[in-house]
C-alpha cells in the first residue's frame, strides 16, 4: 500500500532497481499476505511511480549496486520469512497444546 510518504512494491526487480539506484530511501519489508513480502522505500516526493516507470524503460543502474542490492533484500525476505514460519509454528504449537488440555 503506497501512502503520502511511502512507495510500496511486492516485486522484487522493482525494489532492487529502488535500491540500487538510491532512487528511493529504503525502509525496510513486511508480510503482505502469508506468501508476500511488500518492500517499504520513503517517499515523501511521490516519485515511485515515475521511478518504477524508469526501471521498466530500461535505466541503467551499474552491475555491481544491483547485485549487491539484490542478494541484500534477499536476506531481508529469507528473513521475514522464516520470522512468519516460527510465528505460525508457535501459534500451531499452543493450539495443540489446548487441545491437549481441553
Amino acid at each position: 500500500m503506497t501512502t503520502e510518504q511511502t512507495f510500496t512494491t511486492e516485486r522484487l526487480n522493482t525494489a532492487i532497481y529502488l535500491h540500487a539506484s538510491k532512487a528511493l530511501e529504503f525502509i525496510g519489508c513486511r508480510l503482505n499476505g502469508p506468501h508476500k513480502i511488500e518492500f517499504v522505500f520513503f517517499d515523501p516526493g511521490n516519485l515511485g511511480p515515475r521511478c518504477e516507470m524508469e526501471f521498466e524503460s530500461g535505466k541503467a543502474v551499474s552491475a555491481m549496486a544491483l547485485l549487491a542490492s539484490q542478494k541484500y533484500l534477499r536476506r531481508l525476505m529469507t528473513a521475514k520469512q522464516n520470522e512468519s514460519k516460527r510465528a505460525i509454528g508457535a501459534m500451531s504449537e499452543r493450539q495443540h497444546a489446548a487441545v491437549r488440555v481441553g
